[in-house]
């Protein structure tokens, strides 16, 4: 695949015996995608059942405060706009 001479042990994955193919990438990425779709769906399945609810509220480590609540924050650069800013559409110093 490449014309490179990598040295022993080089992790690389350019190399023609151990590299991903496509048929192989494709695998990991639909199980990746089909992992973040499930995930969120199963969690909230366990809410939408009143005893599995009870189950979980009822567990030992809520009754005694040990059970934490963790908040993930996460960005998305989408490349656009929901509002427009004058200040980004200037012409001869008039917003345009």
């Amino acid at each position: 695949m490449s014309d490179i001479q990598h040295p022993p042990g080089c992790t690389c994955g350019a190399h023609d015996d151990n590299g991903m193919d496509r048929r192989q990438a494709l695998r990991s990425l639909g199980a990746l995608g089909a992992g973040l779709t499930l995930g969120p769906t199963v969690a909230l399945g366990a809410f939408s059942d009143s005893a599995r609810r009870e189950e979980l509220t009822g567990a030992r480590a809520v009754q005694q405060g040990k059970a934490q609540k963790f908040t993930m924050l996460y960005t998305s650069d989408i490349h656009s706009q929901l509002h427009t800013h004058d200040e980004f559409f200037m012409e001869n110093g008039k917003p345009v």
